[in-house]
């Protein structure tokens, strides 16, 4: 690869470049010398120093291997990373019964509530039968210019805020749906390189704006001395995995680095919009920006819906970008018991967190508007770090069977699937607002409230959980301690438990269902020693049982009717060696209606 060759040689300047040249035909290299040798003879200080896949400079250097093109501008992510060899398209819908039959195909379509994959021959799945259906996108990578707004959020040097110079911007799509680590810019002909984490480094900085991991965000830089027009900038993005994109832009408008009268500092918006995380019933979560809000409604925009109207009774909390670490603490604890007037984490002037507690009256020009303290007041935005409104809230009566979207941002919205084009997605809040939300926007959509619901979507009726000794280790939902995935045996599960002994689960079932099925058995860090009594117990009779589970036993398939039944109880109880490596797991497990 280039990359190591060029980042040994670089540095030592023409006379080993013109060596390295050598051993390469001149025709591979002759730009790339050129270009090193300016880097040298320009000043390196003005360039990154680690010329790798997580920079821009990669861009100049990467290696073009015999007969193979650079990529184009709006390249698909993983052709501009430099992949040899094209990779086949995925199937643009993959559909998952509750079955676990799987079904695949380039199309769907959706009609009389049952969605059809167009596969060979075709498939259709009833949507109280679907447990999950994925939507793969080609996203390609493109990059608009903007130019000189009135913008004004980053200046010269890694300082913070603006200098009254406006800002260039620059308009990005097709960005995949994951963190960014890094940002970086290169105006090769400027020798000017920007990047979004200026930690450690000379580079000047990028303000990033960018809802979750949507496909799109908006870059603002410094324009350098140098007018940019007619210049080609190259722009890289780490992502949080290491992997990398990038794509080129043409300046197509003049900039200017100095103060221009027509656009003095008090025109110039200073501050990137704030984004919250609003956390909303059933488990919903939009990250967004709230326009404005009241007692009736409260309006967000997200990266896939300009203004999205959410009743305030269906709004649990909200929580805002940048807010002091501390502030999700206590924001998480006041959101698990909320009290009953809302409460609000203010950024106080000696840069403390002060708590109010009071009613929220509106949210709108920038201003929370609260009575608290008998009076009605007023808090700029800009310090309200988190709010959990402590209203009653509205229940969700889903009468058949709805989805969660699961959008390329991070969002999770509830809704049910009305239609489907190759553009839109038209879909019903669960307080019938129809909304068209952009194909491209949705990952995935999970069932719910079909035929079969998976335990961890139900709140436990009762439980009780008594540790052997002082520890207690709460069960968990559709992961293992620490964050870890539910493996059983080699295989990773998606859905399920993890419980400790001795820990007693009791679900209300209501008469609703007729089987239950699970596939129960120790974490693999469990050890050998884990040693439990484990039954499944319906309306006190027990309808499975392993009096002596060992860890070192393989998984069991559980399968048992509860047809008729009111109340469902798990129990993992202390076997004869203490608690050491009593982790079990209750892998796929799920309720199935007749």
């Amino acid at each position: 690869m280039i990359e190591p060759e060029y980042k040994s040689y670089a540095h030592a300047g023409a006379t080993r470049i013109r060596w390295l040249r050598c051993i390469r035909p001149l025709s591979q290299w002759r730009l790339r010398i050129a270009v090193a040798i300016g880097m040298t003879a320009g000043g390196l200080s003005n360039l990154p120093s680690e010329l790798n896949a997580q920079v821009a400079v990669q861009a100049v250097v990467a290696t073009q291997q015999p007969g193979q093109g650079t990529p184009a501008q709006g390249a698909p992510a993983n052709a501009a990373a430099g992949n040899a060899g094209a990779k086949p398209s995925p199937p643009a819908f993959t559909a998952t019964t509750i079955e676990d039959k799987q079904y695949q195909g380039k199309d769907a379509e959706f009609k009389d509530g049952q969605l059809t994959i167009k596969s060979d021959p075709p498939q259709t799945v009833a949507m109280e039968e679907l447990q999950r259906l994925v939507l793969a996108h080609e996203f390609k990578l493109a990059i608009d210019w903007i130019g000189q707004k009135e913008v004004d959020l980053v200046q010269i040097g890694a300082a913070d805020g603006g200098n009254g110079v406006r800002d260039v911007q620059l308009h990005v799509t097709g960005l995949a749906a994951k963190g960014l680590k890094q940002v970086a810019i290169v105006s090769k002909p400027q020798f000017r390189v920007w990047r979004s984490d200026v930690k450690n480094s000379p580079y000047w900085k990028i303000a990033v704006e960018r809802v979750g991991q949507a496909s799109v965000a908006e870059l603002y830089f410094e324009p350098p001395t140098r007018d940019l027009f007619e210049t080609e900038i190259e722009v890289t993005f780490t992502y949080d995995d290491n992997s990398n994109s990038k794509a080129t832009v043409k300046a197509t408008s003049h900039t200017n680095d100095k103060t221009d009268p027509e656009y003095p500092v008090e025109k110039l918006a200073t501050k990137v919009n704030r984004v919250a995380t609003i956390y909303a019933q059933g488990g919903d979560l939009l990250n967004g920006r709230v326009l404005r809000g009241d007692s009736e409604n409260f309006t967000i925009e997200t990266s896939w819906l300009p203004q999205l109207e959410v009743p305030f009774g269906q709004i649990r909390g909200i929580f805002f970008d940048g807010s002091k670490p501390e502030v999700k603490t206590k924001f998480d604890q006041q959101l698990a018991k909320p009290g009953e007037d809302d409460f609000v984490l203010v950024l106080s002037k000696d840069g403390g967190i002060a708590e109010i507690s009071g009613r929220l009256q509106g949210l709108s020009d920038g201003s929370l508007r609260i009575t608290y303290e008998g009076q009605q007041r007023s808090i700029k935005l800009e310090r309200v770090q988190a709010l959990v409104l402590g209203h009653e809230p509205s229940v969700r009566s889903w009468k058949g069977p709805f989805q969660v979207f699961r959008m390329s941002s991070g969002d999770l919205f509830s809704a049910t699937l009305q239609s489907l084009d190759e553009k839109t997605l038209k879909l019903k809040a669960s307080w019938g607002v129809d909304v068209d939300v952009p194909r491209e926007s949705v990952v995935e959509l999970t069932g719910r409230n079909t035929r079969m619901v998976n335990l961890s979507e139900l709140t436990p009726l009762t439980v009780e959980q008594v540790p052997y000794f002082d520890r207690k280790m709460a069960f968990v939902k559709d992961k293992s301690w620490n964050d870890r995935p539910l493996k059983l045996d080699g295989k990773t599960y998606s859905r399920g438990l993890a419980v400790h002994s001795r820990c007693i689960l009791t679900y209300d079932l209501a008469g609703e269902y007729a089987t239950f099925r699970a596939i129960v058995g120790f974490e693999e860090e469990a050890g050998d020693r884990g040693r439990v009594v484990c039954r499944v117990i319906a309306d006190d009779k027990e309808l499975f049982a392993k009096p002596d589970f060992r860890s070192v036993d393989k998984p069991v398939v559980v399968q048992v009717s509860v047809k008729g039944m009111k109340q469902l109880r798990l129990e993992v109880d202390f076997g004869e060696d203490e608690d050491i490596g009593d982790r079990v797991i209750w892998a796929n497990a799920r309720l199935f209606r007749e």
